[in-house]
């Protein structure tokens, strides 16, 4: 989710969460795998804070269609 938000490898992601500058909802995630609600904050630290808003459903490639809002 993060990589697709930040338009970053996955690798640069793993790099993030592993230095412990993701946080959902305020509270630090060092997991690679983390469930997502609607309405959690994603927080990466250097890069901003976003809201997951809704999931739109599956692309045909079987991607999640996910609409985010940043806060400014």
């Amino acid at each position: 989710m993060i990589s697709e938000i930040l338009h970053i490898s996955r690798n640069k992601v793993s790099d993030i969460i592993l230095a412990e500058r993701v946080f959902v909802n305020f509270k630090n995630e060092t997991k690679m795998s983390k469930e997502l609600n609607i309405g959690d904050i994603i927080t990466v630290r250097g890069k901003g804070r976003f809201k997951l808003i809704n999931v739109q459903g599956n692309t045909k490639k079987g991607r999640l269609k996910v609409v985010t809002e940043k806060y400014t």
